[in-house]
């Protein structure tokens, strides 16, 4: 994947976009801001090309929140499905 671009999505509500930031390091950007960052994320991945990934969310802001994906050794990886969940006011 190329860093620092948009990547395609199939569907998103609130979504402006996702930015690829490195390897197994993404950031969802939200299309209008939540009420303050203490919204819930879950998300989940389809086994990328090292294996299962691991998914665990950093940098919560009322504009984006930070994805981030693990090997069962602890490496960063990319999955070629990744979905994500925000629960939250918007």
């Amino acid at each position: 994947m190329k860093r620092g671009v948009v990547i395609a999505m199939t569907s998103g509500f609130n979504v402006a976009g996702v930015t690829d930031v490195d390897t197994g390091d993404y950031r969802v950007i939200f299309d209008r801001d939540m009420v303050d960052a203490t919204y819930v994320a879950v998300g989940s991945a389809g086994p990328g090309p090292a294996g299962v990934a691991i998914v665990t969310f950093d940098a919560f802001a009322t504009t984006h929140v930070g994805v981030r994906l693990w090997n069962t050794a602890g490496a960063a990886v990319d999955s070629a499905n990744v979905s994500v969940v925000i629960f939250g006011v918007q």
